[in-house]
């Protein structure tokens, strides 16, 4: 019913421009201390050779990295430089999916009861209906204090794990 690959909500915007990830990935220091940022999703994502695209929603500026055909959109807040998004108090890491094309009302109900159950089921993200008829998967990390290298990479590999469980889950109707 549904596709494996999530759609974005940025499919109507035509100027996106794709980052290129450096020729040589550089090893992460899992202890490193740093700051949330636009350059530290992009140092874990180059590491894994991941693609990456920087564009602008609304007035948020976000970066979207495909994860093995998962979208996951990143959104920087509470930053010190709002125009560059470094130095940030925390991050969303988020996706959507569409509902099928001619799902019915009865269709949309089960899938929102079983995006209940999930929410009552997995605490480390939210889950929810987009009023133009997408559900959406969310994580907050926040680091006011900063955090290392090591805790962001876990927190994107447990989001993409989550996201698996979404799909199964609600998307499939898979236990």
């Amino acid at each position: 019913m549904f596709s494996k690959i999530p759609i974005s909500f940025f499919a109507f915007i035509s100027a996106m421009v794709l980052l290129p990830n450096s020729a040589f990935a550089q090893e992460l220091d899992k202890n490193k201390p740093i700051t949330l940022g636009v350059d530290t999703v992009r140092a874990i994502a180059d590491h894994y050779r991941l693609q990456t695209s920087f564009s602008e929603y609304g007035n948020s500026k976000v970066l979207v990295v495909n994860k093995g055909g998962l979208k996951i959109i990143f959104t920087f807040l509470g930053c010190e430089d709002e125009t560059a998004l470094t130095d940030c108090n925390g991050m969303e890491m988020r996706s959507l999916w569409a509902f099928p094309k001619n799902a019915s009302q009865t269709e949309v109900l089960e899938i929102f009861k079983r995006l209940l159950d999930f929410n009552a089921s997995f605490l480390a993200g939210k889950a929810g209906i987009v009023t133009d008829r997408q559900v959406f998967l969310s994580r907050y990390v926040i680091a006011d204090y900063g955090t290392t290298q090591g805790n962001v990479d876990l927190e994107i590999a447990v989001f993409a794990q989550l996201s698996s469980k979404f799909i199964e889950r609600v998307l499939k109707n898979e236990k």
